[in-house]
């Protein structure tokens, strides 16, 4: 959701900047394309970058939610599949080894993955989602031949810091800790 925040107008005109410059206008850079001049799309709660968990889970309450359990130090290690369906995760405890029992947690409804650019694949992959070939070659039990990864790229991003104008604030976001 577009928002008011301190540098946008400063924001906005470099935008513009780059676009009298003949860069393309790129609204959506997680979308199809990441070329063109954009203003960052981050997570934001009173003028301070926050990430995922803290503005879904703790800010909003979900994390008080009867049906929702959060574990730390864990890791998904791969997905728990009956057929096509995915009906539970493993987990293992971050602090211990491989050799460690893994920790089957079942799903009466739906799993959301939600492991992040390079984690969500990973362990699609190694949950034996993803192009068959691939799978295979590593020995995995393929529950479905999808393009899992195949398009994956890092979006890099370079931060640009210039001296404004006296009244014109320079920062992208303050803070607070």
């Amino acid at each position: 959701q577009d928002g008011n925040f301190k540098t946008k107008e400063v924001s906005e005109r470099f935008v513009e900047s780059c676009v009298a410059a003949g860069l393309p206008v790129n609204h959506d850079y997680n979308g199809a394309s990441q070329e063109g001049a954009s203003l960052s799309q981050v997570t934001v709660k009173d003028a301070t970058r926050c990430d995922t968990a803290s503005a879904y889970l703790f800010q909003n309450g979900a994390v008080k939610r009867p049906n929702l359990t959060v574990l730390t130090d864990h890791t998904a290690t791969r997905l728990v599949f009956q057929g096509s369906r995915a009906t539970g995760v493993c987990l293992r405890q971050a602090s211990q080894n491989s050799g460690t029992p893994e920790i089957v947690v079942r799903a009466r409804r739906e799993i959301v993955v939600c492991a992040g650019t390079v984690g969500t694949p990973w362990l699609l992959m190694l949950s034996g989602v993803g192009p068959a070939a691939h799978i295979r070659e590593h020995g995995i039990e393929l529950v479905a031949d999808l393009p899992v990864g195949e398009n994956l790229q890092d979006h890099l991003f370079v931060p640009a810091m210039f001296p404004c104008k006296p009244g014109k604030e320079a920062l992208f976001f303050h803070d607070k800790s």
